[in-house]
């Protein structure tokens, strides 16, 4: 079972090789099976399923289903499976974390997690493969604005994928609040002018510092000489 759009989930079954195959039955698994479906093509082995996105993104459903025999009897109800349920928080700043309920229905056949992000105007690509026991995945150092998100389930096969759904939001946030604090200018040895300055550990490392320099030290007159990139002082 797998969310093949922000509105639908797509359930998949292999396909029937009774002999006297009548039709499938196919049952919603919530608290108690309830009936959905009868599909009587043997060749149809999929369904997919219409909700509104803001369910999707709240709720995961879980399907079962049974096959009936032209003697009208009807064989045990398959094990269920229950699609994913992706969220996000932030708490600290920069920070996003990504929560998810387990993919059911594989059991020691679930193979990994694979996680992928959209940043804004972009398109979704994988940033980490996740043990399948790991539920929990924090994206650190974020901008100040939306990422998106969904995390798939692997089978062993490689070939099985589930999707989740898709969650966005955007982390924390905090502007750097002034200037990094200059604690040393000097000329070494008649050369250059050498600048340090006290590290901000706050800010993301991913940053640069930019250094400006003035010949009157007044408002107005401070020209870019350098760019200094991660967390270098």
């Amino acid at each position: 079972i797998t969310v093949s759009s922000p509105n639908t989930v797509q359930l998949n079954w292999m396909k029937s090789e009774l002999g006297n195959f009548m039709c499938y039955h196919i049952y919603l698994d919530s608290t108690r099976y309830i009936y959905r479906q009868r599909v009587s093509a043997r060749k149809d082995t999929f369904l997919t399923f219409a909700f509104s996105p803001q369910t999707l993104n709240n709720q995961r459903y879980c399907y079962s289903l049974k096959v009936e025999d032209t003697c009208a009897q009807q064989g045990k109800l398959a094990v269920s499976h229950c699609s994913i349920l992706l969220r996000d928080t932030s708490t600290q700043k920069y920070h996003i974390d990504l929560k998810w309920l387990s993919y059911d229905g594989w059991g020691n056949q679930l193979s990994h997690y694979e996680l992928f992000r959209k940043d804004l105007g972009g398109n979704f690509k994988s940033i980490a493969v996740i043990d399948k026991d790991q539920l929990v995945y924090t994206d650190s150092w974020k901008c100040d604005q939306n990422y998106c998100y969904y995390v798939e389930a692997v089978h062993d096969n490689k070939i099985y994928r589930s999707r989740s759904n898709e969650t966005c939001g955007k982390p924390l946030y905090g502007k750097p609040d002034g200037s990094a604090a200059v604690t040393l200018v000097t000329v070494l040895n008649d050369s250059f002018p050498t600048v340090f300055w006290k590290s901000n550990y706050a800010y993301n490392p991913g940053a640069s510092y930019v250094l400006q320099k003035s010949g009157s030290g007044l408002p107005g007159t401070f020209q870019q000489v350098k760019q200094v990139k991660g967390m270098s002082t």
